[in-house]
């Protein structure tokens, strides 16, 4: 887990310069880094009952956390874009707001590990990635229905 995050730092930094350089609009950015969180899912799903390797699960990791990472700064970034002005100011001011937004999902996210973690390690593990995947994909299908391709 140090090393993951370790990673994330310097992930972000090249990705920052990256659409700093090319001049990327934020929506642009969350469109592409979507794709690599649905390939780490993928990477992730049981598609057989048969165990991983373990270079596969850690390369499925790397893969899944830094680009979420990465997509939750420039998710942040937009939402401050276009946030309404009036939300800028008092105390449930939009920093709250997406605060307690992320703690939610959180919540809501440790609720269903638990509750997916009755079987085997293996229905957990399919629980998990395949909700994850058809999350993501949903995700992208509103992204791009809503900002055209």
């Amino acid at each position: 887990m140090a090393f993951l995050g370790i990673l994330v730092v310097p992930s972000n930094l090249m990705l920052s310069f990256l659409v700093s350089t090319r001049k990327l609009h934020d929506s642009y950015v969350i469109k592409r880094l979507q794709i690599p969180i649905i390939i780490g899912c993928g990477i992730l799903f049981p598609l057989y009952d048969m165990p991983f390797h373990l270079m596969h699960l850690v390369m499925g990791s790397i893969v899944l956390f830094l680009m979420a990472n990465a997509l939750e700064s420039f998710v942040m970034s937009h939402f401050s874009k276009i946030i309404s002005k009036n939300l800028a100011h008092g105390v449930f001011n939009s920093g709250f707001l997406a605060t307690e937004a992320g703690t939610f999902g959180r919540t809501v996210g440790n609720m269903l590990i638990t509750s997916f973690g009755g079987g085997s390690a293996y229905s957990l593990q399919r629980a998990l990635y395949g909700t994850e995947l058809i999350g993501c994909a949903f995700s992208l299908s509103l992204v791009y229905c809503n900002t055209g391709f």
